[in-house]
């Protein structure tokens, strides 16, 4: 059992780089009285009860009376040692580190190696157990001041842990090298031709057989999972990312941004854009997975991903089509609500009606099992929480019609819940893309979390050494350039919105990133020309079906492979077998082509550059 020790320090106090614990008080919050906490001489020891067989884990606390101030180059170093008689019960783990209530990042310093943290089954990254009983760890400390720290620990026998020796020091930071981040210095020229590269690159996603030259269609008709003696139309749409898979909350968020990105700005995102991208073609999709009382289906997928070298036409695995979730119905709705609305179809708006009705009907969560039997049917899209989505759909109903849909209660419980995510928005955490549009239906209820959404990004950014809005506690997961290009376009937009040349600025030198100001100098689009992706996981062009794409976005490094030699933002590879790093998805590169079209035609007095006109 993975149990939690709460530290909150509050009279520690630095000086002359170590840590003094003199004067403070350890207090027990929750005990299952397994577990025996002591505090002395500047050390923290847990270690379990005598004659207990389990060593569950306890809650302790120890506070401060002043904060300490720490320097964004400086890390909290502190030694840990083990028992003879501490054994771990499961993974090999012994415990994770929060400071000021935040999971950490490893670091390293002048005079400790980075420790490579695991990522344990409850998503806590963890330290692992030393056999030899003693180590040393440098970790980064989340804001200007060393306000608390917490202990997770994984279950043991014997549990018997030490922490001492607690000091800050020096972080030893490793630029970018100075070549490379000139190569990322695009003009407004080069960054309009990239948006439109990566809006055409849209087409290597359609599903629809006269792109691919099928002469079958498998995907065509796929059976109901809920009752496999009906069928129905699913052809169309985009396939999801590298397999053949099709998700309604994907596909719904994807458009969603694009026309989202069109209405807040339709001389940057045009109408030649949307074409390129096919996203009315994605909307006629959707409206094929509404089932008649409004909800969605939430996905439609083969039993298992086929081989890398399975081509569009070759893929004749049946297709299946999950059930209906709460998720899946809100994203649905609210593309289609923009759609209505840009396209003046009022089709979509029915579509968007009727699925506002069913949840207003059916106001608890309903989310589908990770498997069904042994079959995953394709990526889950799973989500504990559709608060954020339903909230976004009622904002969109509110931005199409014109009323106001959103209570007091609505949005006391959004800024709340988008206040613990806002660093990670996308199509699992939505509250961001409700707010704007919020903001675009004339509501200003929301513009003051824009704006500091847009303020802790540029701050993040002025102290990264890369120029990216991150902060180095921040797991380095699956879709690492989704989310830094997710990032750029809201700070472009927030530039534009609200006449901030730094906001706007702070999305320009973001770009960065992407075109080879990174630890391995990789131009994360897929091209022929020099530094560019080649191998990117995406099963058209593996099996040989397409030529290689132009403009395709790929998710970039990823703290969970094998390439534990070099530090987390560094592991990225250029392989079409890594998933991981290499994967192309439609979300990504919706966000990406968005960023760059709202970048390339940012206003003069918003930017050192000019501002393109974009077709």
């Amino acid at each position: 059992m993975l149990g939690l020790i709460a530290l909150a320090c509050s009279t520690i106090c630095g000086h002359a780089g170590g840590v003094d614990f003199t004067g403070a008080r350890l207090s027990n919050d929750w005990d299952k009285k397994a577990l025996t906490a002591s505090l002395s001489q500047g050390s923290i020891r847990i270690r379990a009860k005598q004659g207990l067989a389990f060593d569950d884990a306890s809650s302790w606390t120890v506070r401060l009376a002043k904060p300490v101030p720490v320097s964004p180059e400086q890390a909290l170093v502190f030694s840990i040692s083990t028992g003879k008689s501490h054994r771990p019960f499961w993974q090999n783990l012994l415990f994770s580190l929060r400071v000021n209530g935040k999971p950490v990042e490893a670091v390293a310093t002048l005079s400790t190696a980075r420790l490579d943290l695991v990522v344990a089954d409850n998503g806590e990254p963890y330290a692992p157990y030393s056999p030899n009983g003693r180590f040393t760890m440098a970790v980064a400390i989340p804001s200007h001041q060393l306000k608390s720290m917490t202990i997770l620990t994984a279950g043991a026998a014997g549990m018997d842990m030490t922490l001492s020796s607690f000091r800050l020091e020096q972080r030893a930071t490793v630029m970018a090298p100075a070549q490379r981040v000139q190569q990322a210095n695009l003009s407004q020229q080069e960054i309009a031709a990239m948006a439109q590269e990566a809006w055409g690159a849209f087409s290597a996603f359609s599903a629809e057989p006269q792109h691919y030259g099928l002469r079958h269609d498998p995907a065509k008709r796929a059976v109901l999972l809920e009752d496999q003696s009906q069928m129905l139309d699913v052809s169309g749409g985009w396939f999801d990312a590298g397999d053949y898979g099709r998700y309604t909350v994907n596909t719904a968020h994807s458009a969603k941004l694009i026309l989202l990105s069109h209405t807040l700005a339709p001389d940057a995102v045009s109408t030649t854009a949307l074409a390129q991208s096919g996203v009315r073609g994605a909307l006629d999709w959707l409206l094929k997975m509404q089932r008649g009382d409004g909800a969605a289906y939430h996905k439609v997928a083969s039993a298992d991903f086929p081989p890398m070298t399975t081509t569009p036409d070759g893929d004749r695995a049946k297709r299946t089509i999950a059930p209906i979730t709460s998720t899946a119905t809100a994203q649905l709705a609210t593309a289609l609500h923009l759609g209505a609305m840009v396209f003046d179809d009022p089709a979509y708006g029915r579509a968007a009606d009727r699925a506002r009705a069913w949840l207003a009907r059916n106001p608890g969560l309903k989310m589908i099992p990770a498997r069904f039997g042994k079959h995953a049917y394709g990526g889950h899209y799973g989500d504990d929480e559709d608060g954020d989505e339903r909230f976004m759909a009622l904002a969109a109903h509110q931005l199409r019609t014109g009323r106001s849909s959103l209570t007091q209660a609505d949005f006391a419980t959004a800024r709340k819940r988008f206040l613990k995510t806002r660093g990670d928005a996308g199509w699992k955490n939505t509250d961001l893309f409700g707010l704007w549009m919020v903001q675009a239906s004339g509501d200003a209820r929301g513009q003051d979390l824009l704006q500091q959404t847009a303020d802790h990004w540029l701050s993040a950014q002025s102290r990264s050494p890369l120029r990216i809005p991150y902060v180095s506690e921040e797991p380095v997961l699956w879709g690492f350039n989704g989310r830094m290009a997710l990032r750029a376009w809201h700070m472009a937009l927030a530039g534009q919105t609200f006449t901030r040349a730094d906001w706007a600025q702070g999305g320009r030198a973001t770009l960065g990133w992407f075109f080879g100001g990174n630890p391995n100098g990789q131009i994360m689009v897929t091209g022929k020309g020099k530094g560019r992706i080649k191998h990117p996981h995406f099963r058209p062009h593996t099996s040989g079906a397409i030529a290689l794409p132009e403009g395709l976005l790929v998710g970039g490094p990823n703290q969970e492979t094998d390439l534990k030699a070099h530090p987390p933002l560094a592991r990225h590879v250029d392989d079409a077998a890594s998933y991981r790093t290499n994967e192309v998805a439609i979300n990504w590169q919706a966000a990406f082509a968005s960023a760059l079209s709202l970048i390339a035609h940012q206003r003069d007095d918003l930017t050192t550059g000019s501002v393109v006109p974009l077709p």
